[in-house]
């Protein structure tokens, strides 16, 4: 997959949060809190080194998760 094809992290975020609201799926009773604003912080951070050419950690896109839901 080339660079130009990956999805960004802020589009890799809101497929996950549109997951978690799906009532046929179980997210909503996994994820019981859903720290919104903070993982859209992190995604459009990671979005940013990205395009300013950082070297990219295949770890730092997906850093938004970790504050997703933590109990």
């Amino acid at each position: 997959m080339t660079d130009a094809a990956r999805p960004t992290s802020e589009q890799r975020l809101d497929e996950a949060f549109a997951r978690i609201r799906d009532p046929k799926l179980e997210g909503g009773k996994v994820f019981t809190t859903l720290y919104e604003t903070s993982a859209r912080h992190e995604a459009e951070a990671s979005d940013a080194r990205v395009a300013a050419a950082f070297p990219h950690d295949q770890t730092t896109s997906y850093q938004w998760m970790a504050v997703i839901c933590v109990e």
